[in-house]
């Protein structure tokens, strides 16, 4: 998954997510999954698969990039399930939600996420808040797949660091390398299902990085109420 996408797709609907000391107990309960001993290649495939697998998987992370001349800082919080996937992105006091379920994408966001998008003012105004519908593309179906929600496929020339590494309470194995263009930071962790707990790539211009903080937790996607197609709020 490219970075514009990890960066673009913007949803909400968040996970219940595990306490730091239950994640820290279960880790120390759960045998060693052999990632260790693993090649990157081996790692990652592991780790895909593991994703794969899940009924449901939660991440948090931030963008933080300079764009069209200007700083900015994102932070999002991404949930993807077999039935669907939906993020928040936020930037301040600006939020934008997007959900994808039953071939159907809806996005609610303010005025200035409209006005950006060459909608007049009064137009602005009426979407602003509202929850908008319309199909799903199939870059959107796709990112819903919880394998693609980390760019492994773009990784590349890694290495295993001889160190452990902890994210949010669960042991991992640290792998650096490159996302083909940027250097890339992957942790996949050495106790349970190999997921990859935290990825991170880019440079101090243009970096984001991402945290697995909850799988397997029974979150359902459910479609928003009252939404509507942009012709349908703005007759």
């Amino acid at each position: 998954m490219t970075r514009t996408t990890l960066g673009a797709l913007v949803l909400a609907l968040l996970a219940a997510l595990a306490t730091p000391g239950v994640a820290r107990a279960a880790a120390r309960d759960e045998p060693r999954n052999g990632v260790e001993s693993m090649t990157p290649d081996q790692a990652f495939a592991a780790a895909s698969a593991a994703l794969g697998a899940a009924t449901d998987v939660s991440y948090e992370g931030s963008v933080d990039a300079n764009l069209v001349g200007r700083r900015l800082r994102y932070q999002s919080t991404r949930v993807t399930t077999p039935q669907g996937c939906a993020e928040t992105l936020r930037r301040g006091g600006f939020v934008v939600r997007y959900v994808v379920k039953g071939g159907k994408a809806y996005l609610k966001a303010p005025k200035k996420y409209w006005k950006a998008h060459q909608a007049p003012g009064w137009a602005a105004r009426r979407l602003h808040g509202r929850w908008v519908k319309g199909k799903a593309s199939k870059a959107e179906r796709e990112a819903c797949r919880p394998a693609a929600m980390v760019p492994l496929a773009h990784a590349s020339a890694f290495a295993a660091q001889p160190y452990e590494r902890h994210v949010r309470g669960r042991p991992g194995i640290q792998f650096d390398g490159s996302d083909g263009v940027d250097p890339m930071v992957v942790i996949v962790a050495t106790t349970g299902p190999p997921h990859v707990t935290k990825v991170s790539w880019g440079t101090s211009e243009d970096r984001s990085v991402y945290e697995l903080t909850a799988v397997d937790v029974g979150v359902r996607i459910v479609k928003p109420r009252k939404a509507r197609t942009v012709r349908g709020w703005l007759r």
